[in-house]
Formats: C-alpha cells, sequence, structure tokens
C-alpha cells in the first residue's frame, strides 16, 4: 500500500491531521485535493456516526474529542433520531436492485430535505436522522417526513419510518437506536405496508419480540394455528385466512363477509369449524385474547 499526500498551502487542520492519522495506519488512501479532502470528511463523518449509532461506549469524553476532530461537536446536543428504511428491502431482495438503481436520486431528496439535520447512511437498506427537538419541533419534523414520502413515492420507493424516544445524553443514543431500528421491523411484520409510526406507539410488539425467543414463539403459533392449517391442507378450506381476518376486524362477522367476499352464515360455520378444532371456546373475551395473541406473535417472527 501507499500514502500520497500533495503539499497544501493552507495549514494543516485537525480533520486533516486526523484523516494523515487514518491513512497512515490504513496505507490505502491518496489525498490529492481539497475537494477529495472535503469528501472523505463526510465519509468518515459518516463512519464514526454509524459507530456510535451501532456500538455501545464508556468514554464520553475521548468521544467528544474524536467528534470536534471531525466537525461534529454538536452531537452532544442531539436528543431524537428517527429511522427510515425504503419497505421490505434487505440485501436479498429482488427489491434491492430496483432501490439501487435510483440510489443517487434517493439520497438527493434525503439531503435536500434534512439539510439542516445530521444524515447517516447505512446504503440503501438504513438511514437515520438525528437532530436536536430543542431547534426543530417534532411538528417541523414530522412535515419533513410527509414531504420525503411524497417525494420518495415519485421516484417508487415506499419508506418505512420509525421515530424514536427522545434520549437524555449520548450513552443513551445507542439504545434509542436499536429500539427505533426493531420498530423498523415490527412495523413491516405487523401493518405490512409502508407507514410512519413512533416506537412510542409500537412498544408493547417491542417488548414481545425482545422477551420471546423463537423457540417459544414458534410454540405458541403452533398450539393455535396447526390445527387449522392441517385442517385446510386436508380438505382444502380456508379457515387460517378466516381466522387472519377475524382477528384483524375484531371479531366482527360481518366484516368479516365483506372483506373474503363470502355469505356472513359461511364466517359463521368456519368459526364454529375453528373452536372444534382448537376444542375450546375460542371466541370468549378470553379466548378472542389467546388468539390475538398467537396472531401478534406469528406476524411479528413471521410465522
Amino acid at each position: 500500500g501507499s500514502l500520497v499526500i500533495t503539499a497544501v498551502d493552507e495549514q494543516i487542520t485537525d480533520i486533516m491531521r486526523l484523516a494523515i492519522l487514518q491513512t497512515t495506519e490504513a496505507l490505502s488512501v491518496s489525498l490529492l485535493s481539497n475537494v477529495r479532502m472535503e469528501d472523505y470528511q463526510k465519509r468518515m463523518q459518516n463512519i464514526f456516526l454509524k459507530d456510535l449509532l451501532t456500538n455501545t461506549f464508556g468514554d464520553l469524553e475521548n468521544l467528544l474529542i474524536q467528534a470536534k476532530q471531525l466537525s461534529l461537536e454538536f452531537i452532544e446536543h442531539l436528543n431524537e433520531l428517527i429511522v427510515i428504511k425504503p419497505f421490505k428491502i434487505d440485501n436479498n431482495s429482488i427489491f434491492f436492485y430496483h432501490f439501487d438503481n435510483k440510489r443517487q436520486d434517493y439520497y438527493h431528496i434525503l439531503e435536500n430535505i434534512f439539510e439542516s439535520e445530521i444524515l447517516v447512511k447505512f446504503g440503501m437498506n438504513q438511514q437515520v436522522i438525528l437532530y436536536d427537538n430543542k431547534m426543530a419541533s417534532r411538528a417541523s419534523i414530522t412535515k419533513k417526513l410527509v414531504q420525503l414520502r411524497t417525494e420518495a413515492n415519485v421516484i417508487d420507493i415506499p419508506l418505512t419510518i420509525c421515530h424514536g424516544n427522545t434520549y437524555l445524553n449520548l450513552s443513551e443514543i445507542h439504545s434509542a437506536y436499536f429500539k427505533a431500528s426493531a420498530g423498523i421491523r415490527i412495523i413491516e411484520n405487523i401493518y405490512q405496508e409502508p407507514t410512519t409510526k413512533f416506537f412510542n406507539d409500537i412498544e408493547t410488539f417491542y417488548y414481545i419480540l425482545s422477551q420471546i425467543d423463537s423457540a417459544t414463539a414458534q410454540k405458541i403459533v403452533n398450539n393455535v394455528f396447526d390445527p387449522i392449517k392441517d385442517y385446510d391442507s386436508q380438505h382444502e378450506a380456508n379457515l387460517e385466512e378466516t381466522l387472519d381476518c377475524l382477528i384483524q376486524s375484531n371479531f366482527t362477522t360481518s366484516e368479516v363477509a365483506d372483506k373474503l367476499f363470502i355469505h356472513r352464515n359461511t364466517v359463521l360455520q368456519r368459526k364454529n369449524r375453528i373452536e372444534e378444532l382448537l376444542q375450546e371456546d375460542s371466541f370468549t373475551s378470553v379466548g378472542q385474547l389467546k388468539l390475538s395473541f398467537a396472531f401478534i406473535v406469528k406476524k411479528l417472527f413471521q410465522l
């Protein structure tokens, strides 16, 4: 590897010293112009902020020194974050390539709308907005999110957005980010459409997700849905679809009939069959609670 530094007329800044130190260690970066130096600074800022969000840290004083060297000393005053993700995209998704082709257009929209906030890019998979709620109200941020969703839809990029809880200091930013990221998964699995939610609105789902392991989740779902799936498989029936719709329709028979385009009596017959298969009064208040909980677990864990 090699390190190339051209002669400069201006005074070496802290960020330049930091860059020289890091490139000396890496032995892989050539610094040839102020323009490239500016781009390099932006990349280093993004790397620093990604590390700040994804890792816990113990030495706040040292962290702030690093932030100052990167011209990010104001991060100490930030106290709100928003996690944004193109709907249902991941590195293995067939939609990833569709979104990747529009990466620059999408980033341009983000940078224009949130020019006064801090934007952290985790590639196309995820972006994070950091801001100070004393400088920008939630109402103004919400307005910007509406604008973002509108402009992203124009280029056919639907978005899932989770507005995290307020954090009191930098030592809590990792936890706030972790919860908001989990919120993205919850929104996509439960609501199954691109939408915006505050973490407070989905916090109950978060605790279910974090307190139940996958094996326990599978058992909860199997206890309710296995008999129904077996019956559907043997008789080409639609009991699981009907039960899912009942749960999502507050167990209102007429609403389910309208949604599934079947007669109300057909819904009643399927409800009776479900009770026979589960061998209990499944549509009492307690029974409905059990069914709803199993349904939520099924959605959260994608079982």
